[in-house]
């Protein structure tokens, strides 16, 4: 292979696309981590309600962690924000909330799912004298 060559087939950009997205998640992680730090740090500081604004923003779009998005918002909305400020997070609160509801419910809904009875494949199978047989498909 050329240099880089791997890559131009579809495992190899199924590849890079994974190792992205992990090295992407890894440094949302932290930054998120680093802005929190800040705040506890420097609870008064001008920049403190930025970091947490963007903590949050991360949480919610980012690294999918809605409840600590909707945690930090509320946190914001009490300590820094003037009052239409606070309607306007009051407003975001209560679409992340339902959102984290509607989530939760798909979740039981697939769990419900694959606790039933495995699915079944009919499989005829030639090289054994045209036999028909079922087969369970395994984790389905």
């Amino acid at each position: 292979f050329e240099r880089g060559a791997w890559f131009e087939d579809a495992a190899g950009e199924q590849f890079r696309s994974v190792k992205y997205k992990s090295l992407r998640y890894r440094y949302l992680s932290q930054a998120a981590a680093s802005y929190l730090e800040f705040a506890e740090k420097y609870p008064d500081h001008a920049l403190t309600e930025e970091a947490l604004k963007r903590t949050a923003k991360l949480m919610e779009k980012d690294l999918g962690n809605r409840k600590k998005a909707v945690e930090l918002y509320r946190h914001i909305a009490q300590a820094y924000a003037t009052n239409d400020e606070a309607e306007k997070l009051a407003g975001k609160i209560k679409r992340l909330e339902k959102r984290i509801a509607r989530d939760q419910k798909k979740k039981i809904k697939r769990t419900k799912k694959m606790k039933q009875e495995p699915r079944r494949v009919d499989v005829s199978v030639e090289d054994i004298g045209g036999m028909h047989a079922q087969v369970p498909v395994s984790g389905a």
